[in-house]
């Protein structure tokens, strides 16, 4: 009986060895991914970082991260886009990835941000009609976010960045968006990241738009 004992107990340190294993390495191939994204020029490398996260995705359907860095980079691909319907196309497909993520991980800070954020780019396809719903829906996503937490930057930064774009008639002004940058870079500044991997896009953007509304 002992014998039997000792036997299933080795069993399951090695399944669980294999499983801390597969973690790590699956931490290793983000925090590559990840590595190269940060000299990311053009459509040619985001779509590599898409086909990176989707394949990773696939190993580990029950990960949020994948899919939401999948997404960012489907956004990123958007925003390089000069054509107008492709772009639109990839926002429909970074919408999407995010959405699976959010199934994965609920309630989840980071992702609704980015949700916001592919939102704000698809306004700028179709302005008349999309500018009033996806407003609002975009808004709604950062309020989430910031009550999930507060500590957040990227939200403050998207506030930022839609009240500097936004006409002053609907409710822009460069004193919102300054006070929006300014909050961004105090949170980016306090806020240590949790790991390589975790989200931590916007801190020089936050800076560099603080600049252009002094």
């Amino acid at each position: 009986m002992k014998k039997i004992t000792s036997y299933l107990i080795a069993l399951i340190l090695i399944g669980s060895g294999a499983l801390n294993a597969m973690d790590t390495k699956l931490q290793q191939q983000i925090e590559k991914q990840l590595k190269e994204l940060k000299s990311a020029k053009g459509i040619g490398a985001w779509e590599q970082g898409v086909t990176a996260f989707e394949s990773m995705s696939k190993s580990h359907p029950k990960e949020w991260l994948t899919r939401y860095y999948e997404s960012y980079c489907l956004l990123n691909c958007g925003m390089e886009s000069k054509d107008p319907a492709t772009a639109d196309n990839y926002y429909d497909r970074a919408f999407k990835a995010a959405e699976v993520a959010e199934g994965l991980s609920a309630n989840n800070s980071e992702i609704k941000t980015l949700k916001s954020w592919i939102l704000s780019m698809q306004i700028g396809i179709d302005p008349m009609n999309r500018g009033f719903e996806y407003g609002m829906k975009s808004n709604i996503l950062l309020e989430e976010a910031i009550a999930l937490d507060e500590n957040n930057p990227r939200p403050y930064l998207l506030q930022g960045l839609a009240a500097m774009y936004t006409p002053e008639e609907y409710g822009g002004s460069k004193e919102k968006a300054r006070t929006c940058f300014e909050k961004a870079i105090k949170k980016f500044e306090a806020t240590k990241v949790q790991s390589a991997t975790a989200p931590s896009w916007g801190y020089e953007k936050a800076k560099e738009s603080l600049a252009e509304v002094q």
